[in-house]
């Protein structure tokens, strides 16, 4: 429990004001499975920022924002 806080912490830290550190922030999304939707959200906002849409899907979908997940999808398929 401990260690998702922290993560949930730092995570939140770097979405906002350390973009260039994107595949560290996914890293810790990945392992610690974070259920916080707006936190998930935010964490694919940063992923589509930065072209990462397979990764924004996979958050989006965390977050049950299943209309943003398929436009992710299009966007990293290259059809959008």
């Amino acid at each position: 429990m401990q260690y998702e806080k922290a993560a949930l912490i730092y995570t939140k830290y770097l979405i906002k004001n350390d973009k260039s550190r994107n595949t560290e922030v996914t890293a810790i999304m990945n392992k610690v499975k974070v259920d916080n939707d707006k936190l998930n959200s935010n964490f694919a906002k940063a992923c589509v920022a930065a072209g990462r849409y397979e990764d924004a899907a996979k958050a989006y979908e965390r977050a049950k924002n299943m209309d943003k997940v398929q436009l992710s999808y299009l966007r990293f398929r290259n059809l959008l």
